[in-house]
């Protein structure tokens, strides 16, 4: 520990099991989504999130960025629009205790483009996620009685020998995020973490 993780220590998301009690993270500082077990596994894997600029979009003016904050997925729609929502359309909406919120989590129907090497602010607020990510917290929210915790942060810190996985296509920024994960401290982990779409 300390020193990094050696990549024969890594594992796919297929090796990924959601479980009772996983709670999902996303640091919009470096664009990466983090899926945590109870017992501090981890499966990590590239998000897209909300553009650093005002946009004028479905009839609103304001700033893209992704808020920081704790939410709760509620509920599930599906959308029409599989370009904006992906090919299977679903919408995990983001509430914030029992109000329902615009945000949400969701695919893109041109993962290529949307995944593309960079800092990945592309939508218009939502975390935007790959098919097979989207099909994993499907799982999860399901296994957890439809209501999986989420938190976006920016910046987030892991405590030492964590168990890591990571997505089967990462990016340069998202494996570089896997190798350095062990290297962070917190003690304070536990306690940090406890209309129209976008």
């Amino acid at each position: 520990s300390g020193g990094g993780t050696d990549v024969s220590d890594q594992r796919t998301i297929s090796s990924w099991e959601p479980r009772v009690g996983d709670t999902l993270h996303v640091d919009v500082s470096s664009n990466v989504g983090y899926l945590i077990h109870d017992d501090g596994e981890v499966l990590i894997f590239p998000v897209v999130t909300g553009q650093k600029r005002y946009v004028s979009y479905i009839g609103r003016y304001y700033f893209a960025a992704t808020p920081v904050a704790d939410w709760v997925v509620r509920s599930v729609d599906i959308k029409d629009d599989r370009v904006t929502f992906g090919k299977t359309g679903r919408f995990f909406r983001l509430y914030q205790g029992e109000e329902s919120t615009s945000y949400g989590i969701h695919g893109y129907d041109s993962e290529e483009w949307m995944f593309r090497e960079g800092e990945r602010y592309r939508s218009m607020g939502c975390i935007i996620v790959r098919e097979e990510i989207l099909d994993i917290i499907e799982k999860t929210y399901e296994i957890n009685a439809a209501n999986l915790s989420v938190s976006t942060r920016s910046g987030i810190v892991f405590g030492e020998s964590q168990q890591i996985h990571i997505d089967v296509r990462p990016t340069k920024e998202t494996v570089e995020k896997a190798f350095n994960v062990i290297d962070y401290y917190s003690e304070a982990f536990s306690s940090v973490f406890s209309g129209e779409d976008f």
